[in-house]
């Protein structure tokens, strides 16, 4: 009898063994200017701002204290890819009552923050820091910034979780479709298979009769579509299909490490 016991399924993949259509998928979901900035989006700063300010601000009034409320999303994928790699232990006890760093700064922070926001904006200002970092040194050892980006991409289609304990666009795609993601081309149904493919972790899965996996992939063909990645034709006819899974014969759920749970903000 085989028994399964690996926690992880994963497929380093390179650059170009990623699907054109998947990256501009992912690029059109997760960061659109991810080729142009140094890491960081700045543009993305006031909207995140706004809406930080509107959050803590709701609620104060519903609870009566002032605590931030960081909005979900504005990570560009060096940043995702970062927190991943560089700050799990953070991210993994930042929601606790405790703070992480017991220092002057933060002691005084967590007076008016809280402990637990407090420590998350410690690491968001730590995940800025690192990916800037990162980004040069990537462009170092690599000659040139696309070289660099393409390495970054390479490593975050490699690295994410995507649910049932499969890490990467390849192993989700032959878990969840039983088919490799070299598989995936410019086709209708695949334009609708890897716009959703880089949100799975996020309750998204592509599990059958679940409405929130479909309402995701029009969000994302929309944005390829304003992208110039797809004509709108196919993304008015992807609209209304269903989809379902075609998972590979033997594969089967498998537990998420606390350790590698991936964030969203």
């Amino acid at each position: 009898m085989l028994i399964e016991v690996a926690r992880e399924y994963r497929q380093v993949v390179s650059y170009d063994e990623v699907p054109v259509i998947v990256r501009q998928a992912v690029l059109a979901a997760e960061d659109k200017n991810f080729f142009s900035h140094s890491g960081v989006e700045y543009r993305a700063l006031p909207r995140v701002v706004q809406k930080t300010v509107v959050g803590s601000l709701a609620a104060w009034r519903k609870d009566g204290g002032l605590r931030l409320r960081f909005p979900q999303g504005g990570s560009t994928l060096t940043q995702q890819l970062v927190r991943g790699y560089f700050l799990q232990d953070r991210t993994s006890v930042e929601a606790g009552d405790a703070l992480f760093r017991e220092s002057l700064i933060p002691r005084l922070l967590s007076i008016g923050l809280g402990a637990r926001a407090t420590n998350k904006l410690l690491r968001k200002l730590e995940e800025v820091r690192l990916s800037l970092w990162l980004e040069e040194e990537m462009s170092r050892r690599y000659g040139s910034k696309e070289q660099a980006k393409r390495q970054i991409f390479a490593r975050s289609a490699s690295f994410h979780y995507l649910g049932n304990g499969r890490y990467g666009f390849a192993a989700a795609s032959e878990h969840y479709f039983g088919k490799p993601s070299r598989a995936i081309r410019r086709r209708t149904r695949a334009r609708r298979r890897c716009s959703r493919d880089c949100q799975v972790a996020r309750g998204l899965r592509p599990d059958r009769g679940r409405p929130a996996p479909q309402r995701r992939r029009n969000q994302i063909l929309a944005l390829m579509a304003r992208n110039g990645c797809i004509p709108e034709s196919s993304q008015g006819a992807a609209k209304p299909s269903r989809f379902a899974c075609q998972p590979a014969a033997r594969s089967r759920p498998m537990p998420l490490p606390r350790s590698r749970a991936s964030s969203t903000s």
